[in-house]
């Protein structure tokens, strides 16, 4: 009997060890699941130039006066960019494109190796091409005579190759059409990352093409992953170079270069295979917009330009259980550069401003306004541009913009009334910009700083 005793005590321990290993060795149970928020920066459109190429003469005077990006800044600001972004808790980074001025490899290789340093930090960064960025026939050297002479550009293999560490080694998936890539940021989240630049004809026509395109293999390619990340309950994020909704009711008619060509179809193939908010740059302004597809929807988050007035960057955090993107905005604030005695913020505006009145005279001109018109248009365009680049644009809204606006509209000159149309959808932009909680379950969006 005492025998019979001590076997079953011996049974019931040995029970209870094998239970205790094997609960040890389960996976499931015991493994720490991935986070399931997702924190980011984005930064866009850096267009970094290696300043040794020259900042002085009058062929970089010229290109100046035709561009107001802070050019001779960008290597300074792109250092305060990313050692504020390398204070923030993201540990992902999203750089829409245009890492460069003009594709200049030089550029391109010192970016690369500012990057190299943010993720020795703890960051994880991805990267796609803009349209200055590859096969570039403007990348240039500023000479002090005045003069200019052609450097080497890059191709697409060379940008694959010398942002490999930003997304294309950790690739899932790449696509064999494009630049695009997919990464498994963890097993609840994949980004994907769409090239839609059209940079092939870019040496034959001596200009790099502004507008951009997903092609019909590279949508296919990109419905069939998202497919794919539905089905293992994975949510999908994107990031493109160029805008895949509208920022302002018009804004295909003006700047139809800063869309993806055929983006109505695109957002509503996308929207319908589940991908519901882009990351985009290109446009150098503050604007989040959203377009309702049947019962789908889409959110375009577009970032400015660190070398345009404000200078943002914005930081990002999804939730995949409770379906929200919240999302902060701030301003780079100082750099180490000779302001002249002001601040970086005033400074940036100045340089917006000068100069920025002929080039909105020249676009008027160019959109059928006669001399008078563009002259007339032109303040009151300058200042909602401006307001655009920042976001928000009804918080800034005065009752001397309105008026301006409705007495353009009652012009007799047509081109005159459908500019002034235009600037009346970039002021009453129905979604706010910048301080924003957005609810992927319903659609909306929410502004946190409403007074």
């Amino acid at each position: 009997m005492k025998n019979i005793i001590s076997k079953s005590i011996l049974s019931v321990i040995l029970f209870c060890l094998l239970l205790f290993v094997f609960s040890c060795n389960d996976n499931t149970s015991n493994t720490p699941k991935d986070p399931v928020l997702l924190k980011i920066a984005v930064v866009s459109d850096l267009h970094f130039y290696d300043p040794s190429l020259g900042v002085s003469g009058e062929e970089f005077e010229k290109y100046l006066a035709g561009d107001r990006k802070m050019i001779a800044e960008s290597q300074a600001i792109s250092n305060s960019a990313l050692n504020t972004i390398a204070s923030l808790p993201s540990n992902i980074v999203l750089i829409p494109g245009d890492l460069t001025k003009d594709g200049e490899k030089v550029s391109h290789e010192m970016i690369a190796g500012l990057l190299a340093q943010l993720e020795a930090k703890g960051k994880k960064v991805f990267v796609i091409p803009g349209n200055h960025d590859i096969l570039n026939p403007h990348s240039y050297k500023y000479l002090p005579s005045g003069g200019k002479q052609k450097i080497d550009h890059i191709t697409a293999a060379q940008f694959a190759e010398i942002y490999k560490n930003f997304g294309f080694n950790e690739a899932k998936y790449r696509d064999n059409n494009s630049l695009s890539y997919i990464v498994e940021l963890n097993s609840n989240f994949w980004l994907f990352a769409i090239d839609g630049c059209i940079y092939e004809n870019n040496l034959s026509q001596d200009h790099s093409t502004t507008g951009g395109r997903i092609s019909s293999a590279t949508l296919t390619w990109l419905k069939e992953k998202l497919a794919e990340a539905k089905s293992k309950n994975i949510m999908p994020i994107a990031m493109a170079h160029h805008g895949l909704v509208d920022h302002f009711p018009g804004q295909a008619l003006v700047f139809a270069e800063y869309l993806f060509t055929d983006y109505l179809n695109l957002q509503k193939e996308l929207a319908n295979a589940g991908l519901k908010i882009i990351f985009t740059g290109h446009h150098h302004a503050q604007d989040i917009s959203k377009a309702d597809i049947s019962s789908s929807f889409i959110f375009d988050v577009q970032t400015g330009s660190t070398v345009t007035y404000p200078c943002p960057i914005r930081y990002v955090e999804i939730d995949k259980d409770k379906q929200t993107v919240n999302i902060e905005s701030q301003k780079i604030t100082a750099i180490e550069y000779n302001l002249g005695g002001k601040s970086f913020q005033e400074y940036a505006l100045n340089k917006l401003l000068d100069g920025f009145p002929a080039l909105v005279i020249a676009q008027l001109k160019q959109l059928g306004a006669d001399e008078t018109s563009a002259a007339l248009l032109e303040p009151i365009v300058t200042q909602s541009l401006v307001a655009y680049y920042q976001g928000d644009e009804p918080k800034q809204i005065t009752p001397a913009v309105t008026q301006t606006i409705n007495q353009l509209k009652a012009y007799p000159d047509n081109n005159v009334k459908l500019i002034a149309s235009l600037l009346e959808g970039i002021w009453n932009d129905p979604t706010p910009d910048n301080s924003v909680l957005i609810d992927l379950k319903t659609g909306t969006i929410t502004d946190k700083n409403t007074k």
